[in-house]
């Protein structure tokens, strides 16, 4: 057992209260770095949707998940519906704003293609996410 858990849901897209909790819990630094040692933070689904800021969160928690290995600490992602709808292409609680973005990146005008693009196996951040399926 890990001499700290501290567990978070439903962020559904909200870098910064995302970054808010993690910092007041002493999780990580100003710079978005592990200070946490070897505690043990739990996101217990729903990273993504709603929120204007997906990607950061996804990266964010990416980061994070290596820094805490290093230093025995660990990150635990349990996905949720809405990280599931994501990467399966629903993307209808998305806002509007990562919307857009994600159509101007992919060159994609269908939504539900341009998530199974993002999400897929040939991206970076859409292997580690369905490397959180169970």
């Amino acid at each position: 057992m890990p001499s700290r858990l501290l567990a978070i849901s439903d962020i559904e897209g909200n870098f910064d209260g995302l970054v808010s909790f993690l910092q007041s819990n002493g999780v990580i630094s100003a710079d978005f770095d592990w200070t946490y040692g070897d505690c043990h933070l739990l996101i217990n689904g729903d990273l993504v949707d709603r929120g204007a800021y997906p990607m950061a969160i996804l990266w964010l928690i990416y980061k994070l998940e290596a820094q805490a290995e290093a230093v025995g600490g660990q990150v635990h992602v349990i996905l949720g519906n809405h990280d599931l709808m994501n990467i399966q292409g629903w993307g209808d609680y998305a806002h509007e704003d990562f919307k857009n973005t994600l159509r101007a990146v992919t060159g994609m005008f269908e939504i539900d293609h341009a998530f199974r693009f993002l999400y897929s196996r040939n991206n970076e951040i859409g292997k580690w996410l369905r490397s959180k399926m169970l």
